[in-house]
């Protein structure tokens, strides 16, 4: 499917094809036989699986423990280049823009590690849409495997999903030392720095990509809360909800101060989080 309008206009997404109903096609589009529609929807039957992915004790701890690896040798690597042991986030929340000293560090960082390629293929596909086609859906998949968080998702239909450059181990490897160096960045971020979630709720048919369906290990926040506001103010909602809390860099993956990607189509300050443990509090 190629997007025709808004921000990912011209961009490509490859989508289920009982997901179709949640997009706008032109009046005067050309549209299937009555034949054609019923092999369309007994395809469509077919694939409609779920998997649930969660890990164990063991795999949690020894993730964990490789988690805080990388954060020492994050920490060392920002030290040994000198970046500064504290830094005012602020001015970038308010204007909405990330630094480039950050997304200079973090691109010579994974460079160091062999690893900026999977970075900026990730990071683009999560921006434009990360349930288009299964490229994302291999790093969830191995968060979750990881102890990370538990997924719950329809199941791939790429084979070639955990090929190549995209293995199992690469996929962890990028995920730890993505997540160690945000965390070691954002934990010399000065004190009172909050994160805001602003969710509406439309009524829309159920398809196995609906987030109704859906548990993943990752979530999405701003540190703008008149992004949050905007998204609960969302017209025709049926329901909304706002919440903040304190900035934990812990659970960070990535964020807009130090990834290029997230300052392209969208400028909402955002920040992208493991699920577990995060718990909002409504905003009054």
């Amino acid at each position: 499917m190629e997007i025709g309008a808004f921000e990912d206009a011209g961009t490509r997404w490859l989508v289920p094809l009982e997901s179709v109903a949640s997009y706008q096609f032109a009046a005067d589009g050309n549209t299937a036989a009555v034949a054609d529609l019923e092999e369309l929807r007994a395809a469509a039957a077919r694939c409609d699986v779920q998997i649930t992915v969660a890990a164990g004790s063991l795999a949690r701890e020894h993730a964990h423990a490789r988690l805080a690896r990388e954060c020492s040798r994050a920490d060392s690597w920002l030290r040994v280049h000198r970046v500064p042991a504290s830094f005012d986030p602020r001015p970038f929340i308010e204007s909405r823009s990330g630094w480039p000293d950050p997304q200079d560090w973090l691109s010579g960082y994974l460079a160091d590690r062999g690893l900026a390629d999977i970075d900026e293929q990730i990071t683009s596909a999560y921006v434009s849409n990360p349930w288009a086609g299964d490229l994302v859906l291999g790093h969830l998949i191995v968060m979750a495997e990881l102890g990370l968080g538990a997924l719950t998702v329809r199941t791939p239909r790429d084979p070639t999903i955990f090929a190549g450059a995209w293995g199992r181990q690469r996929r962890a490897d990028h995920i730890l030392a993505r997540m160690s160096f945000t965390r070691a960045l954002w934990s010399r971020a000065g004190p009172g720095v909050m994160l805001y979630r602003g969710t509406a709720f439309h009524d829309r048919p159920v398809t196995p990509d609906s987030p109704s369906r859906r548990q993943a290990p990752l979530i999405s926040a701003t540190f703008s809360r008149l992004v949050a506001e905007s998204h609960f103010r969302s017209p025709n909602a049926a329901a909304a909800a706002l919440y903040r809390q304190p900035l934990a860099p812990e659970l960070l993956f990535m964020t807009f101060l130090e990834t290029a990607g997230l300052n392209c189509q969208f400028r909402e300050a955002e920040a992208v989080l493991l699920a577990e443990g995060w718990c909002f509090r409504p905003v009054a």
